[in-house]
């Protein structure tokens, strides 16, 4: 069984607190190539990840802790949708291609 602990959770925030993009990552899948990637992010304040495209596979968010704000873009690169996720919004999942 795979779990994520407060102490992995506080763990992993202060290692992307120290890392230069801000981030930290704790995979749940074995390779890079399976189907379904699996992961938990720390994000920290100040941390960018840049507009991308799952257009295989579908991607769903949920933020264990904090809020981070979520936007889609249209193909002109108008955004479309916008959502703080971890306030009024729990859980997103976008469709594969978006």
């Amino acid at each position: 069984m795979k779990q994520i602990t407060l102490s992995d959770m506080q763990q992993q925030s202060e290692a992307a607190a120290s890392a230069p993009r801000l981030r930290a990552h704790r995979n749940f899948h074995p390779e890079l190539s399976d189907p379904i990637q699996r992961l938990a992010i720390a994000m920290e304040p100040g941390t960018y990840i840049r507009p991308h495209r799952h257009r295989h596979t579908f991607e769903l968010l949920l933020p264990l802790k904090g809020r981070f704000v979520v936007l889609n873009f249209d193909d002109h690169g108008v955004v479309t949708n916008r959502v703080v996720l971890g306030e009024t919004c729990t859980a997103l999942e976008m469709e594969a291609g978006t």
